[in-house]
């Protein structure tokens, strides 16, 4: 993992627009890797760039397939 950082701050916002249980499942367990990578100092960084990202893309809307 080249950015654990960056890879468990997308990883958050990913799952906190993710319906499908199944697609949300696996992007938990890839977080949980991407955390297990972090020291505490480093796992704070991650959650706060994860709220700034949450916050920046907010107003996008949430793509559905409808087929």
């Amino acid at each position: 993992m080249r950015d654990a950082v960056l890879s468990y701050a997308w990883l958050t916002v990913a799952i906190a627009r993710e319906t499908k249980a199944p697609l949300r499942e696996y992007l938990e367990s890839s977080r949980t890797k991407a955390a297990r990578a972090l020291s505490e100092s480093d796992l704070a960084k991650a959650q706060s760039v994860a709220e700034g990202l949450r916050e920046k893309f907010s107003s996008i809307p949430v793509w559905a397939d409808k087929q």
